[in-house]
């Protein structure tokens, strides 16, 4: 159970954990490349359609707005770069790996959007005959924690992929985290948006 108030939120262990602002940032983009897909295609944008140049439906809803301002949350791993935003988007719903060149940040109080990050050392044999999951004994960059609803906690590893994925806390153990950023009360929580003032 959760008790909201002043700006903290109380989990369901009684821990205190304070609740940040997201980031302001404005769509500095070409919309053009932000024009959903039709009811037809199973695609989320237009431009990736196969169909595309011969297809005669009108597409005009576009994700992001020229110059309006979006709340960001966080910076995740994209192809072993550090440049994918999780923003709100038109339908103010949180959209992910989304170019974080296509925007410019407005304001970010809480550094939602800095390059933090943790080094964990995988513990586990769980992975071993995976090709792009952890493999034992190697050092990975955690940029996050997270909750799931089985109230475990799970870390946001990159792992062999190049891309970030959730894996249980007890599969590692922290090498470093300077900044504290897995800590259970005041690490950075992502995909909880709960945990900001909106």
């Amino acid at each position: 159970m959760e008790y909201k108030s002043l700006g903290c939120r109380i989990n369901y262990k009684g821990d205190l954990m304070k609740k940040k602002y997201p980031a302001v940032v404005e769509f500095i983009g070409d919309p053009k490349s932000y024009i959903l897909a039709c009811e037809d295609s199973s695609l989320r944008y237009c431009r990736d359609c196969e169909i595309l140049p011969t297809c005669i439906k009108k597409h005009n809803m576009c994700e992001f707005t020229p110059n309006k301002h979006y709340n960001a949350y966080f910076l995740e791993y994209w192809q072993g770069r550090r440049n994918s935003i999780h923003v709100t988007c038109n339908t103010n719903e949180i959209v992910d790996f989304i170019p974080f060149e296509d925007f410019e940040i407005i304001e970010d109080v809480d550094e939602v959007l800095s390059n933090k990050e943790a080094i964990v050392r995988c513990i586990t044999h769980e992975y071993d005959s995976s090709l792009f999951d952890i493999k034992y004994n190697k050092k990975y960059k955690a940029i996050g924690i997270s909750r799931n609803p089985d109230k475990q906690y799970t870390y946001l590893v990159m792992d062999e992929s190049m891309d970030c994925y959730f894996y249980p806390n007890h599969f590692f153990e922290i090498v470093e985290d300077r900044d504290d950023i897995l800590d259970r009360e005041n690490g950075i929580f992502v995909y909880d948006k709960s945990l900001f003032i909106d």
